[in-house]
């Protein structure tokens, strides 16, 4: 695809990138009526955007010459203008015949992520490396495929080998697996980073690789091993070979082998909750596992360490005491925690339930932070919990808007939950958690936008407020 396709679908507000690949590639028709049929479909990509609107359909009228030279250019002024105060300096860096400039540009870009991709996806065919590695890394962070025939030529690069093949990896091209084997088996030196991208792969024939380069090479095992959280299949043909890692104390092995536990497994998880560097991996991986003995050494690195997944483990085993020690460490003149923190607490208190979690829950209805607020309004929802409809009501006016990071997912893998990794981020207000819970309570549910729902619900109150006295 080529820069002006890249940059209308970075500026489109539709999520389908798909659909509006084909359109674009409909402008380069050379029916006029379908090219006019693509442009309209086009246009709601860019709603009440005059310049993009009148930009397709110059596109749709003509072929070839400057218009889409032109319109690339409006259109990366318009892209730049979304990521920095400048945009017309910055273009003019980027454009620069100095590679100094070119750099300083390139370089500004890096805050902004994977977003200024389309901005510096020509500079992946730059002649100072260092321009290159740095829109590389850009197009990296982006993780979008349709830019992996710009970066495949990069791995004939030297100093840019690694990089392109790591961001090549994580977009599952696969046009680079014979070179990757090569690199396993016949430069040693370069192991430590291939080994690991050869198992994101997963690929059944790489598994006598990976298991020689067990035998020889075992300080290549924890990120190998990582890189095969979402392998199932080899997983379940390594998990001999995954326990005994286990056995020696491998944290990632800890965690994997759990995913498909063999018989001994939980033995030996026991034994590994007795030591300190390797309880809390031990601990998640045996309540995983249903085992209610995890329960006092997640209790311990909660007090100690306030480790996020022995948090949750906790909650997902429903153990009445973690409540007390959460209240005992959120109580007045006990160290202070981080919101996120207090956060965890009310998620596993939300699956703990009881009088004593909702209890706890309703006093963290009244914290300051707005994500503790948040995750207290959905544990009393989760919990259906009656006596907290008068609360609830009154966070049907707190609007206070943050980026909740949302937990990761019961059905990935443990070693992403172990890690915390989110499965997602959104921006979220504390009355849609209240509303989520009124709803989840009283069995019913408002239609409507978010203002809508909380002004329907305030009505109710009004109405039904005699019935839950507080």
């Amino acid at each position: 695809m080529n820069l002006l396709a890249y940059l209308l679908l970075a500026l489109a507000q539709d999520p389908d990138a798909a659909a509006a690949s084909r359109l674009i590639e409909e402008l380069e028709n050379t029916g006029i009526d379908r090219r006019e049929s693509a442009m309209v479909a086009l246009r709601r990509y860019a709603p009440d955007n005059l310049e993009i609107d009148r930009l397709l359909g110059e596109l749709a009228r003509k072929i070839g010459g400057e218009v889409p030279l032109r319109a690339a250019l409006v259109l990366r002024f318009r892209l730049a203008a979304r990521l920095v105060l400048d945009p017309e300096k910055l273009i003019s860096d980027l454009e620069s015949e100095d590679p100094i400039n070119r750099l300083s540009g390139v370089t500004r870009l890096l805050e902004s992520g994977g977003r200024g991709a389309p901005l510096v996806a020509p500079l992946l065919k730059d002649a100072d490396q260092n321009v290159c590695y740095h829109a590389l890394r850009i197009v990296a962070a982006s993780n979008d495929s349709r830019f992996a025939p710009d970066i495949r030529p990069l791995i004939e690069v030297t100093p840019l080998r690694t990089l392109a093949m790591q961001c090549l990896a994580s977009m599952n091209d696969r046009s680079i697996l014979p070179r990757l084997r090569r690199i396993v088996e016949t430069e040693p030196n370069e192991r430590a980073w291939a080994v690991p991208l050869l198992a994101q792969f997963r690929q059944m024939e790489d598994l006598p690789r990976l298991l020689s380069v067990f035998e020889h090479y075992p300080g290549l095992i924890p990120a190998t091993i990582s890189a095969m959280r979402r392998w199932e299949e080899g997983k379940r043909e390594l998990a001999p070979a995954l326990q005994r890692f286990a056995a020696e104390g491998i944290s990632e092995a800890i965690l994997l082998a759990a995913d498909n536990p063999r018989p001994e497994l939980a033995k030996i998880l026991r034994t590994l909750c007795l030591r300190d560097a390797t309880r809390a991996p031990a601990a998640f991986a045996l309540a995983a596992m249903g085992d209610r003995e995890a329960i006092s050494f997640l209790l311990a690195e909660v007090r100690t360490k306030r480790h996020p997944a022995s948090i949750a483990a906790l909650g997902r085993l429903k153990a009445p005491e973690a409540v007390r020690l959460f209240r005992r460490m959120t109580a007045p003149g006990a160290p202070p925690l981080l919101p996120r923190e207090r956060a965890d607490f009310a998620r596993a208190a939300g699956e703990i339930g009881g009088t004593e979690a909702e209890d706890f829950l309703l006093n963290l209805l009244e914290d300051f932070h707005e994500e503790v607020r948040f995750e207290a309004a959905l544990g009393l929802g989760r919990l259906r919990t009656r006596r907290a409809v008068p609360f609830l009501a009154c966070a049907l006016d707190d609007a206070v808007g943050f980026n909740r990071i949302s937990p990761p997912e019961s059905s990935s893998p443990l070693l992403d939950q172990f890690e915390g990794r989110p499965s997602g981020t959104e921006w979220s207000q504390v009355r849609e958690a209240a509303i989520r819970a009124l709803a989840s309570i009283t069995g019913e549910s408002r239609a409507g936008t978010l203002d809508e729902q909380a002004a329907a619900w305030r009505r109710w109150w009004e109405v039904s407020r005699p019935k839950y006295a507080k």
